[in-house]
């Protein structure tokens, strides 16, 4: 049975990625896998898959590290989101 995908919106996407909850950065990166895996683009597709298989970098708000890894992976939503088919974006 497939299961129903939430969509966040790109702050709340951002907000989860910059939580001090573990899971909620685990959670965000799941949703960016899962959402890329239904993208039109599989070029799209394959660069969220290095990029998540890299994996949550170590918990820092004011590392720049911390914060490009954020920043990388705020975009690559965005980007996924753009090509989602619309019986998903809807």
């Amino acid at each position: 049975m497939p299961q129903t995908l939430h969509l966040l919106t790109s702050a709340e996407f951002q907000a989860e990625l910059c939580s001090p909850v573990a899971f909620h950065r685990i959670k965000a990166l799941h949703l960016l896998e899962r959402l890329a895996g239904e993208a039109k683009d599989a070029r799209l597709h394959r660069e969220v898959n290095t990029f998540t298989s890299r994996g949550v970098p170590y918990y820092a708000l004011h590392d720049p590290h911390f914060n490009a890894w954020v920043q990388q992976a705020s975009g690559l939503y965005g980007r996924v989101l753009q090509q989602l088919p619309e019986s998903l974006a809807a």
